[in-house]
C-alpha cells in the first residue's frame, strides 16, 4: 500500500513539473474579442501567440512576457508619441510582420535576451532600434 501511495505522489509531481502549459493563440481584429493589441499583451501568458489582423493600430506596445506577436501583411502600428512603437522587457519574445510608422523610437529592447524580430518595417523619425542593458 505504501509503495502504491509513494508511486502516486511521484507520478503526480512528475505530471505537474514536466507537463508544460499549452500556449494559447489569441487574435486581434476588428470583429474579435480584442480590437486593440495592448489589452491582449496585458492578459497573455508566457508562451502565448498573438495574431494581429491587418489594419492600423494607433497605440504603443509594452511586452513584458515571453510571447510571439505576429502581424499579417499590412499590419501598421502608429505609436503614441513620445512612447516607442514596441518596448520589450522580457526574454524569448518574437515579433513578426509589423510596420511601425512615426514616433521617436521604433523598437526598444531593455534587459531582455533572445528577442527575434522578423519582417519588420520601421519608418521612424529618429531611432529604429534602441538596446539598453541587454544581458
Amino acid at each position: 500500500m505504501r509503495s502504491l501511495t509513494a508511486f502516486s505522489i511521484v507520478l503526480a509531481i512528475t505530471i505537474l513539473v514536466f507537463n508544460p502549459a499549452t500556449a494559447n493563440t489569441i487574435k486581434v481584429c476588428e470583429n474579435c474579442e480584442y480590437v486593440k493589441i495592448q489589452p491582449v499583451l496585458d492578459t497573455a501568458k508566457d508562451g502565448d501567440i498573438i495574431k494581429v489582423a491587418k489594419g492600423e493600430y494607433r497605440e504603443s506596445l509594452n511586452i513584458n512576457k515571453s510571447i510571439t506577436l505576429v502581424g499579417e501583411q499590412d499590419t501598421f502600428l502608429y505609436p503614441v508619441i513620445p512612447k516607442p512603437g514596441i518596448r520589450v522587457n522580457a526574454d524569448n519574445v518574437t515579433i513578426e510582420k509589423f510596420s511601425i510608422f512615426g514616433g521617436f523610437e521604433g523598437i526598444v529592447i531593455e534587459n531582455a535576451k533572445n528577442v527575434t524580430i522578423k519582417s519588420a518595417e520601421l519608418n521612424i523619425i529618429f531611432e529604429e532600434f534602441t538596446l539598453r542593458r541587454v544581458l
